[in-house]
This record gives structure tokens, sequence and C-alpha cells, in this order.
């Protein structure tokens, strides 16, 4: 089983009441890869270490994101947002076509990546607990190229607005 995990602290400035721009780092690690090891390690050394692969297994970037507030609506606020920047997201992939020599009882698993161009659009909905704290929960798709990769997150987070 794989599943991946982002940490997406953000840091922002209220523009006017409804538009936020912002900076976000996005720390995400995957999980269910395999480490392959090869019978023969001569003929796999180029691209392991002495026929010994490791998976990457964490993804790091940097987003500038705009977000539109749509209204408050009693203590909810949904919005829309668009990020875009640098760095790389990863996906966990199954290599059962390759027939490698080395795999786990499991099968072979690898993360592939995607970017460095990172862009895409997010939604979601903001819950108001105090003056100072609200409840965030959203969805945002990150899409990567040149490496092409697209990617869904739901979030839910806690944001301090001072």
């Amino acid at each position: 089983m794989a599943w991946a995990f982002q940490i997406s602290p953000e840091v922002g400035y209220f523009y006017s009441d409804s538009l936020l721009f912002s900076l976000q780092g996005r720390f995400q690690l995957v999980t269910g890869a395999s480490t392959v090891k090869f019978s023969d390690p001569d003929k796999n050394k180029a691209a392991c270490n002495g026929g010994t692969c490791q998976p990457s297994h964490y993804a790091m970037a940097g987003l500038a994101k705009v977000t539109w507030f749509l209204g408050l609506f009693g203590r909810f606020a949904p919005f829309l947002s668009f990020a875009a920047g640098a760095g790389q997201i990863r996906e966990v992939v199954d290599l059962k076509k390759y027939k490698l020599d080395g795999c786990p009882p499991g099968g072979c698993k690898d993360t592939v990546v995607g970017g460095p161009v990172l862009f895409g659009p997010g939604a979601g909905i903001t819950f108001e607990l105090s003056e100072h704290f609200s409840l965030v929960a959203g969805v945002n798709v990150l899409v990567g190229v040149p490496k092409v990769m697209a990617n869904m997150d739901a979030n839910l987070g806690l944001a301090y607005l001072r």
C-alpha cells in the first residue's frame, strides 16, 4: 500500500478583504516504494549503487499563490486559488511490466517525479473558530511540466490571522 503525506506551511498578505497573496512550501513524504536488489549487480551498476536501487521518498516545492474569498456566509468563507512555482511532486508506480529480477515478494514499486515547473487551481472553505483562528479545508491540483504529472491533494489545516 502507498500513501502520500505533505506539510504545506503558508504565509500571506491580505491585499483586500477578499484577496490574499501568499507563499507556500510543500514538503511531501511518499511511502510504498520498494528497494530493488538485482541478482546480477554488474549489469545494473550504472543505475544503482552496487546493484541495489533505492526509491525516492520525498519531494519539495515552493509556490506563489493567490486566493480569492467569495464572501462570508455566517462563519464560513469559500475560496478559489491558483498556485505556481517550482519543485517536485511524486507518485508511486508499479513496475510489474518490467519483470525485474530483484523485486521483493509484494512486487517492485518506485516513485516518479513531476516538475520542476508546477501550477494549478484550488478551492475550499474556511470556518471561523475565533477572531484569530480558522479551520481550512480544500482541494488543490498541481500539474508538473516538462516532466508531466498531475496531482490532486485534499488538505485540512489551521489558519492564524493577525
